[in-house]
């Protein structure tokens, strides 16, 4: 073994309180690879905020990298905190910048446009709700009765019949598809050509929307969380063209994390390429899990995480597979999940030191009055577990909302005298969280076919769909730790 694993597979030890024999060599592998860029698949459970917080320490303790020239991106606050916690919590050395995208982003953009240029935010300001509106008279200009028409054949209802459904599920797929393609990178300064020919009409009007409202962002001055990822790459890109440089946070690079790299779309990768560039072929690595890409309908872009070579730089793929959270049972239903899906891949390892655990069925019709199925709900809880969470793919569960049921469910569980934490959440909501229990609601909406699913077929492919609502209910399954029941409703 040489003398860098050793020294990585001390500290991982040292960190995590663990004997050296009781460290994974996967982990190590992560820790030394350190010639050039790298992509880790870490499965729910394995720890990858740990690794990432491990690797770091390593660098900055053992291989004498220099804490300021390493810098950490999020897609956003919490995991961003998280991340800082790990570190401090490891001791590692301070000047590692753990940035958000979007907060790195608005500081590029700063120290190149000063005030010329606003970067908003926050949606309920003046700025925000004046943006708003810009998006509401791009619709205004595109929408027309041929497009609600096609909206209605995709629908198979009749227009004439049900127009005022037809247009308002019309106009909710059409704002969808501006965003979803703007989080892909499209706009002003990268237009789809072809959104007729790729994606119908959907796309075709969703681009003359997206060229409108950034027409109208230009003419006022603003920029928008979407656009805020473009100007910074912008900014950055002209100061190589040029050859002059601004002081920002982009400069003084070598090494850049990227957390949930399955999140990735063109717009970070633009970002990230032009830091890169601009210090010299900075190191990029990442981490994810393709088994919980659960944001694609926000413009992620899962060809980057499982063709990767396209991106980055000839990269080391590497894994992480061992859950240390769940049971082997409820690590076994989530491999399941996936395979029956189609996408069971390079599946998680459960770890003997968690146990079984244990996936139970029921069956509660979620037609029932409300009292009566958070009544029953209350009586599938294990007492001796600590913490309950009641997810759910979406707010209502049948014609009951999550929030409320959640509150009768617990009134019942405590007057049962259950004194652990009790949770209500939905599975998107639920990502990176962990429970001792979880009662996972299926009411029939996994997948969840909503009316505007047919109008955007042709832009978000129905197989693309099914996917990411099967990593949905992984996601939603695999936060528990002892016990997980599967809720038919």
């Amino acid at each position: 073994m040489n003398k860098d694993r050793l020294k990585a597979r001390a500290r991982a030890a040292g960190l995590l309180g663990l004997a050296e024999s009781a460290i994974d060599e996967d982990l190590v592998d992560f820790i030394v690879e350190t010639k050039g860029d790298a992509l880790l698949r870490a499965r729910a459970g394995s720890g990858k905020t740990t690794a990432l917080a491990i690797k770091v320490a390593y660098l900055t303790m053992d291989a004498g990298v220099d804490p300021s020239k390493i810098m950490m991106l999020t897609f956003n606050n919490a995991a961003a905190r998280s991340l800082e916690a790990r570190i401090r919590d490891f001791g590692t050395p301070g000047g590692i910048r753990v940035r958000t995208f979007h907060a790195l982003g608005q500081r590029i953009v700063r120290a190149h446009f000063g005030a010329a240029r606003r970067a908003v935010f926050d949606e309920t300001g003046d700025d925000g709700l004046a943006i708003a509106e810009m998006m509401e008279e791009s619709v205004e200009e595109v929408i027309n009765e041929r497009f609600f028409h096609y909206c209605a054949g995709k629908m198979r209802t009749r227009y004439d019949k049900r127009r005022e459904y037809v247009e308002s599920v019309g106009r909710d797929a059409l704002v969808s598809a501006v965003n979803f393609m703007r989080a892909r990178g499209y706009g002003l300064h990268r237009q789809m050509e072809n959104a007729w020919d790729i994606g119908g009409p959907i796309a075709g009007n969703a681009m003359k929307v997206i060229l409108g409202f950034e027409g109208r962002l230009r003419a006022a001055r603003l920029i928008d969380a979407v656009g805020v990822l473009q100007a910074a790459a912008w900014t950055l890109e002209r100061e190589i063209e040029t050859g002059v440089m601004r002081p920002s946070e982009a400069h003084d690079v070598d090494w850049i994390f990227i957390d949930e790299f399955q999140d990735m779309s063109h717009p970070y990768l633009r970002l990230v390429e032009a830091i890169r560039n601009i210090n010299g072929m900075a190191c990029v690595q990442g981490v994810g899990d393709d088994y919980q890409s659960v944001n694609g309908f926000a413009g992620a872009d899962l060809d980057h995480f499982l063709n990767v070579a396209k991106y980055l730089d000839e990269p080391v793929l590497l894994d992480l597979l061992r859950n240390r959270r769940s049971g082997s049972k409820i690590v076994d239903w989530g491999n399941a999940v996936m395979e029956e899906a189609g996408h069971g891949a390079a599946p998680a390892v459960a770890s003997e030191a968690n146990g079984a655990g244990e996936v139970r069925m029921a069956r509660i019709s979620a037609e029932r009055d409300l009292r009566y199925v958070a009544t029953r709900l209350a009586e599938l809880v294990d007492h001796d577990l600590a913490s309950v969470a009641l997810i759910a793919r979406k707010w209502k569960v049948g014609d009951h909302g999550l929030s409320r049921l959640r509150g009768v469910f617990e009134a019942s569980l405590r007057e049962k005298g259950y004194r652990g934490t009790v949770v209500g959440i939905t599975a998107h909501g639920s990502k990176g969280l962990e429970y001792d229990q979880v009662l996972l609601l299926d009411d029939g909406s996994f997948p969840m076919e909503h009316p505007s699913r047919p109008i955007l077929e042709s832009l978000i492919p129905q197989a693309d769909f099914l996917r990411e609502e099967a990593c949905l209910k992984h996601v939603a399954g695999t936060r528990a730790r002892r016990l997980l029941h599967v809720v038919s409703m």
